[in-house]
């Protein structure tokens, strides 16, 4: 069986890929869709406006990042002499990638070294090394309509055609976006040094939901109900790079407590990017994996990769 880390990650691509049916899914429905759109005009310290002007005309082609993931869940579990217990589980992940999108390749690696995710042109490649036992050691899952965007993590958001555009323009116009969907004031922070290079710390409570486009009226009323915030911290250079960028969620329930934060830096850009294909004797077929998960887990999978 895929378990463990594999298997969350499988579940993650899934959950993820599944919101491209979204558009086509709501349009063909007899639910009648949102035309106009939220608008979206956060109030931005000066200085943010000024560096969000620069950060709009920034066209970058290819860049080396690290992103690290953390998680923190603490659960109440019991009682022990009338008290409750608590228990904190507590996990970090640690990536480095490298996206060149004039050429339409990239790759993703982990901490051990190992390439998690790579894509060069329209082709997709997932590296689940849980499943190499049951399919003759081949670790890698190849996909169709694979997008090399999407290994532009520090961007704002995975899918653009799926979201509402709030003047964002440039390289990174989805973050722009996102900091217009900003609740309350940004603070301006002030001067700070990532990795030796001088930027300016902003903090922000944003609401990433809102970009959501091609919403029908329950489906808006729902999101309402049901909003997520993400503390954002910008940290953004002179040039308008964004050099790092952190995400913050947190969900209190009934005592329960849960936490995740996403670390993005750019470590240098319009940089050279190799990326190679796996071994062809490594490589399953998409229709290969989803008849193996059929076999393993007796239930049908698809995975589309797509942007």
């Amino acid at each position: 069986m895929i378990r463990g880390r594999q298997a969350r990650r499988v579940v993650l691509l899934l959950c993820a890929l599944a919101l491209v049916a979204v558009p086509a899914a709501v349009a063909g429905s007899a639910t009648p869709i949102v035309s106009s759109q939220p608008q979206l005009a956060a109030m931005l310290p000066p200085e943010l406006q000024a560096l969000e002007q620069k950060m709009g005309q920034l066209q970058i082609n290819s860049e080396h990042y690290v992103q690290t993931l953390s998680t923190a869940i603490r659960v109440t579990i019991g009682a022990k002499h009338g008290r409750p217990r608590a228990h904190t589980k507590r996990s970090s992940s640690r990536f480095s990638g490298e996206v060149n999108l004039s050429a339409a390749e990239g790759e993703l690696t982990g901490a051990d070294g190992q390439p998690k995710d790579i894509v060069i042109g329209s082709t997709a490649y997932l590296r689940i090394a849980a499943i190499a036992r049951h399919d003759g050691g081949r670790p890698w899952v190849r996909m169709k309509d694979g997008n090399a965007a999407l290994l532009f993590p520090d961007r704002g958001g995975s899918f653009p055609s799926l979201e509402v555009n709030a003047g964002g323009t440039g390289s990174y116009a989805q973050l722009i976006d996102l900091l217009a969907t900003a609740v309350g004031p940004v603070d301006d922070i002030g001067p700070a040094t990532v990795n030796g290079q001088q930027t300016t710390e902003f903090a922000a409570t944003v609401e990433p939901l809102k970009l959501i486009k091609a919403l029908s009226p329950k489906e808006s009323a729902f999101l309402d109900a049901h909003q997520l915030r993400q503390k954002l911290d910008l940290f953004i250079a002179e040039s308008g790079l964004p050099v790092r960028v952190v995400t913050n969620e947190e969900e209190h329930h009934h005592g329960n407590y849960s936490s995740s934060s996403v670390t993005t830096e750019i470590t240098a850009v319009e940089v050279p990017v190799v990326v190679n294909a796996p071994p062809a004797k490594e490589t399953i077929s998409q229709a290969q994996f989803e008849k193996l998960t059929r076999r393993i887990s007796g239930s049908h999978v698809t995975i589309k990769f797509a942007g």
